[in-house]
């Protein structure tokens, strides 16, 4: 038996202001008896803080943030979350530090425009997590890079304890479609096959 446990919040569908709507975001709560580690952070200041009280209510400690891949979604409530949480690590695998440094600035610019300022703007970014392990509690779970999603690079965690995968947008769930609008036709057979969770 494992010592770990998982709590998964999902945003809700967001209305975007020129019209349509933008999917779904997960952060994954891993706790132990005494440390948490959160996979990928929330981009809404009102889902931000419903995380913040999440990580509160737990009782535990949050040693490290981990942000899957570079989409903005994952990460743009990085900056909020550590002003609260000083002393958490945030990381990525180290192509996905990399991406999202190079990329911060124009992903500012673009949030600010797609969202009409609701999204929160970050200037936080990921260190590189150069061994590619999590420890929560003294248990070690492994960051794998994945070598395509719905972006590249990309990683995931593994906690074998749980038989559990946080797979970032790695996979489609429950009839959200995974978004290849910026790959390229060649990515696409690199792609994991899509797994459907039961509703």
């Amino acid at each position: 038996m494992s010592d770990l446990a998982i709590d998964v919040y999902t945003s809700q569908m967001f209305e975007l202001p020129g019209g349509g709507s933008f999917s779904p975001t997960t952060s994954t709560l891993i706790t132990g008896p005494t440390e948490a580690i959160l996979v990928d952070i929330q981009f809404l200041a009102t889902d931000g803080d419903e995380m913040i009280v999440q990580i509160e209510d737990s009782g535990t400690r949050l040693t490290t943030v981990f942000i899957t891949h570079g989409h903005f979604d994952h990460y743009f409530g990085l900056e909020r979350l550590l002003n609260r949480f000083p002393e958490a690590r945030a990381v990525a695998v180290p192509a996905g530090a990399k991406s999202i440094a190079t990329n911060l600035e124009s992903d500012r610019a673009y949030v600010r425009d797609f969202f009409g300022g609701q999204a929160l703007d970050n200037a936080a970014v990921p260190e590189p997590l150069d061994n590619f392990v999590l420890p929560v509690d003294g248990t070690e779970m492994p960051a794998i890079e994945i070598e395509q999603a719905d972006t590249s690079p990309t990683a995931i965690i593994h906690i074998p304890t749980l038989h559990t995968v946080i797979a970032g947008d790695v996979v489609v769930y429950n009839g959200v479609n995974l978004m290849l609008a910026m790959t390229n036709r060649n990515d696409w057979p690199a792609s994991p096959a899509s797994i459907t969770s039961p509703r």
